[in-house]
């Protein structure tokens, strides 16, 4: 028999097939920190994607593919919420990025596709570590760090709270979203690294935007602006996770493939649920992939159960 079984035990038929188009799995904490290595991450969209149909997939014996593969923003995390701001800095590149000791890890502007960035002549997930965001007063009063609906129009706080983010961030840094401190010895006491090393690692940075050359990570010329001007200010960026990749395999047909190789007879996917798509794609591929997907597996669906 092809069909589905509810959750309240009823059964219902079909004669073509099955169409998983349930999206990905960034919403279930438990599939994100098994597959991604990410532990608590707040989620920019919807947090409904909890991998149901992955589950389902798997329980019929489904193989698996792109389980690794996700996209990552800098961003900030709403206390209280699982979801989080993208943090897109449009009006100022005056800000760095440093770990858990107070240093700098990568180049924070290096050209990203969704997701991956081109580092070190392959392509990396980026970013993929948690990380403190350091700026300062002129990169805070430049402008919003995350982006408006009338510049962005995606993310659960924007489009489904209507979410308006301060103009000079003032507000955001009153809630307490964002640390501020006078010198960047007591930010580094505020977000618990050692105040020295944050310091030389400000420094640094700041000495490379005065030659125009990043010696540590090659960042570009035009996008080093110096952190001098005080307060300072820094928030943790978990980082914030946008979508996953990874579901059951499938073949050319939208057909869903065993562990084997062969088509689990009756069963198709579409979409996040199941991306085509793995390194270095960009957004609306998801978009095109459950629109040319779902129209194969419907037509294929359509003419098995003739």
């Amino acid at each position: 028999m092809t069909g589905v079984v509810t959750a309240a035990g009823r059964r219902i038929t079909a004669r073509g097939g099955v169409v998983l188009a349930t999206g990905g799995f960034e919403g279930d904490p438990e599939l994100v920190r098994t597959h991604l290595g990410l532990h608590d991450v707040p989620v920019w969209g919807s947090t409904a994607a909890t991998g149901d149909g992955l589950r389902m997939a798997e329980q019929v014996g489904a193989d698996l593919w792109h389980m690794d593969n996700m996209m990552t923003v800098n961003g900030i995390a709403r206390p209280g919420s699982r979801h989080g701001f993208f943090a897109m800095f449009v009006y100022s590149r005056g800000y760095i990025w440093v770990d858990e000791n107070g240093r700098r890890f990568v180049d924070e502007c290096v050209p990203s596709g969704h997701g991956q960035a081109l580092i070190d002549g392959r392509y990396e997930l980026h970013p993929k570590q948690p990380m403190h965001v350091v700026f300062d007063e002129r990169t805070r009063a430049a402008g919003p760090i995350s982006p408006n609906a009338e510049v962005m129009a995606v993310g659960w706080h924007v489009l489904m709270d209507g979410y308006q983010w301060s103009a000079d961030n003032s507000a955001e840094i009153a809630a307490g979203w964002i640390h501020r401190a006078d010198t960047l010895a007591e930010l580094a006491g505020r977000i618990g690294v050692d105040p020295t090393t944050l310091t030389a690692t400000v420094e640094q940075y700041n000495r490379a935007c005065s030659a125009g050359r990043d010696d540590l990570f090659g960042r570009t010329p035009a996008t080093l602006t110096p952190v001098t001007a005080p307060p300072f200010y820094a928030y943790q960026s978990a980082p914030v996770l946008a979508w996953t990749n990874g579901g059951p395999r499938r073949d050319q047909h939208a057909r869903v493939l065993s562990r084997s190789g062969a088509a689990i007879d009756g069963l198709y996917a579409a979409g996040t649920v199941s991306s085509t798509y793995s390194w270095a794609k960009d957004g609306g591929f998801h978009i095109a992939d459950a629109i040319v997907f779902g129209r194969i597996a419907g037509a294929h669906a359509a003419n098995r159960g003739r």
